[in-house]
């Protein structure tokens, strides 16, 4: 098993975080990492964005974590109020592409539905204040052979 975990304020190196992260989930995937690793980053922003508090000082946890060497799980947290994104989940499981397609391009609003095109499974907690997203780990003979 191999693990990362991170546990910062947004008033801390970001950049180094996210570096940390992305290097992470390309030492674990040996294909379809960039959606991935766009989806773990967009996950980390969030938690700054919406649960590291208006002072930012509010802690969050990124940990990754092989299973076996055949499952990336990816575990985000923040200690914010939270928001009901299992609801929102569903509602992109409901619309099929088209609410995709409508935030397309905005600017913002995009990152749970990347998060739920790249990882295999996504869920949030009961709080909705800490993300769940798993990714099958492709053996050599899938993305080789």
């Amino acid at each position: 098993m191999k693990e990362l975990e991170i546990v910062f304020s947004a008033q801390t190196d970001v950049d180094t975080v996210r570096y940390r992260v992305i290097s992470f989930v390309r030492e674990q995937l040996r294909t379809d990492k960039s959606l991935l690793e766009i989806a773990v980053i967009e996950a980390v922003n969030n938690a700054i964005l919406h649960g590291a508090g208006k002072s930012g000082n509010q802690l969050i946890r990124v940990r990754l974590r092989t299973l076996r060497n055949k499952i990336l799980l990816v575990r985000v947290k923040d200690c914010g109020d939270g928001f009901p994104g299992n609801r929102l989940l569903k509602k992109i499981r409901e619309s099929k592409d088209e609410l995709f397609e409508q935030c397309l391009f905005n600017e913002s609003g995009r990152g749970v539905l990347i998060m739920s095109r790249a990882a295999d499974c996504i869920l949030y907690n009961q709080q909705g204040n800490e993300v769940l997203m798993t990714k099958r780990i492709p053996t050599a003979s899938q993305c080789c052979g």
